[in-house]
């Protein structure tokens, strides 16, 4: 199951065939807060302030992440398999062990980074990056 969730972790950090691009012009998508919308990002609605520079940046500091779960109501093994349903319930185990497991990949992947040096302290050259996974829900069903 770890390594499951190892590869999974993994692929979100992969990059797509398809080089992102920022949406311009008056069609482009844009959130009330002037945060437009990229086309062919890794990430299903991703945004960017295009007047942000992080070109002054030359090292990270990891600043924590949070996990949201999608509450689901548990069921048997057997309700599950005859049911329609294509959410299912996680232990608090479970949890965990997913946070864990994105927590240390994305550690790793930050770690491979040629253009940035990881620091645990803040400074004018340090970006502080925080992530999130929000509404995390199982599609596999119990056992």
């Amino acid at each position: 199951m770890k390594k499951l969730m190892a590869i999974a972790a993994a692929t979100l950090l992969i990059a797509c065939s398809a080089e992102p691009t920022i949406q311009t012009g008056p069609d482009a998508e844009t959130t009330f807060d002037g945060l437009v919308r990229i086309d062919n990002a890794r990430f299903r609605g991703a945004w960017i302030d295009p007047d942000v520079d992080l070109t002054q940046y030359n090292k990270f500091m990891p600043g924590g992440a949070e996990f949201q779960f999608r509450s689901v109501q548990k069921v048997s093994s057997s309700q599950a398999r005859r049911s329609n349903e294509n959410e299912f319930w996680m232990s608090d185990s479970t949890k965990q062990r997913l946070v864990e497991v994105v927590s240390d990949v994305f550690e790793e992947e930050l770690q491979r980074s040629e253009h940035f040096e990881i620091t645990d302290e803040p400074g004018p050259e340090t970006l502080v990056i925080v992530g999130a996974m929000h509404d995390i829900v199982s599609r596999v069903p119990p056992d």
